[in-house]
C-alpha cells in the first residue's frame, strides 16, 4: 500500500506529527454546511436567533438533538460529501487502514450561553477560558470506558474529528487542546501494557500550550485521539453548531512494521513522541 498524501501538504503533515492538529480549511461546503446546521437545530428544537428557546435544550444531559422516534438521524458519507477531508483522514492513517463508508451525523455536539450572561451588558465580561490550573474545562481524551479500553495501538479512535457547521470561536465555545498532552498519553501507554487511560488532571498538570480550534463555516481540524481536549463556554448570542466525529480502523496500530515506509502518519506521530524509531508492543492483561 502506497502511503503517499494525496491531500495534505507536507506541512500539514509535520503539524500533526508536532502539534497533533491539522487544520483543514473548506472541508465542507458553505451549502452543505448550512444544511447540516438546519438538520442540527430542527433536532435541537430551538430558534437560533432566540436564546429565550434555549433555556430546555440547556438542561439537557447531552449535547445532541433528540431526532423523532420516526426519523432516524441523517448520516452523510464522508468521501461523498466531504471528500477533501476523507482524503486527509487516508493521508494520516492509510487509506485502506480506514472503516469504509464511514459516516458522519448533521446531528452534532452544540454549545449554548446562558441567557442570563447574554442580558450582561457585555457577556464577554463573564467567559472564562478552561484553563486547568484553575480548575475549569472537561479536559479529556475520546473513548469512555464502557466503549473500549484504552491501549497505545487501540484502533477504535485515531481521529478525532471537529467540523463546523457555524463558526468556532474563541467566545462562543470552541474546543481547546493540549498539543503536549499527546506525548504524556503517548508514555501513559506504553508505561501501562495492561491499557486504562491516565488522568487528565495528571496530564494537564504539564501542559503549558493551550491552543483553540478556531474556524469559519465548513472548516474542520483533525486530532490526534491522544490529545486532551476540552469544550469551552459560551458569551455569544450564537449557538455553536459542529459534528465531533471518532474516526476508527479496521487493525490495531502497528508500530514494529518490518518496512518502515508502511507506518502511517499516526503511527509516526507516537514513535516520534516517545522518542524511538520502532517499538514492540504487547498488550498485557490485568
Amino acid at each position: 500500500m502506497s502511503l503517499t498524501p494525496t491531500t495534505l501538504s507536507q506541512t500539514q503533515i509535520d503539524q500533526f506529527i508536532s502539534h497533533g492538529a491539522v487544520y483543514i480549511p473548506g472541508a465542507i461546503s458553505a451549502d452543505f454546511a448550512e444544511h447540516c446546521a438546519r438538520e442540527m437545530l430542527g433536532y435541537m428544537g430551538i430558534d437560533e436567533f432566540d436564546p429565550s428557546t434555549w433555556h430546555a435544550r440547556r438542561a439537557k444531559p447531552v449535547n445532541r438533538g433528540e431526532p423523532p422516534p420516526e426519523q432516524p438521524e441523517n448520516r452523510y458519507r464522508y468521501d461523498i460529501h466531504a471528500p477533501r477531508l476523507w482524503g486527509a483522514m487516508c493521508d494520516l492513517l492509510g487509506s485502506d487502514r480506514l472503516r469504509p463508508e464511514k459516516t458522519f451525523r448533521s446531528n452534532g455536539v452544540y454549545t449554548l450561553a446562558d441567557p442570563a450572561v447574554l442580558a450582561d451588558p457585555n457577556p464577554a465580561n463573564r467567559w472564562l477560558a478552561p484553563l486547568p490550573a484553575e480548575g475549569r474545562g472537561g479536559w479529556h481524551i475520546d473513548g469512555s470506558p464502557e466503549w473500549f479500553r484504552h491501549y497505545l495501538d487501540s484502533p477504535q479512535v485515531a481521529l478525532l474529528v471537529l467540523i463546523f457547521f457555524r463558526d468556532a470561536t474563541r467566545l462562543g465555545g470552541a474546543t481547546w487542546y493540549a498539543p503536549q498532552s499527546v506525548a504524556w498519553v503517548a508514555r501513559h501507554y506504553v508505561n501501562h501494557p495492561e491499557g486504562g487511560g491516565p488522568s487528565p488532571q495528571d496530564i494537564m498538570a504539564r501542559c503549558t500550550d493551550l491552543r483553540v480550534a478556531e474556524g469559519r463555516v465548513g472548516d474542520a481540524f483533525l486530532l490526534h485521539p491522544f490529545m486532551m481536549h476540552s469544550a469551552s463556554p459560551s458569551v455569544l448570542p450564537q449557538p455553536r453548531l459542529m459534528e465531533n466525529d471518532n474516526i476508527s480502523l479496521i487493525e490495531p496500530l502497528n508500530f514494529d512494521r518490518p518496512d518502515p515506509a508502511q507506518f502511517s502518519v499516526l503511527e509516526r506521530s507516537i514513535l516520534g513522541a516517545l522518542g524511538v524509531d520502532r517499538l514492540q508492543f504487547t498488550r498485557k492483561s490485568e
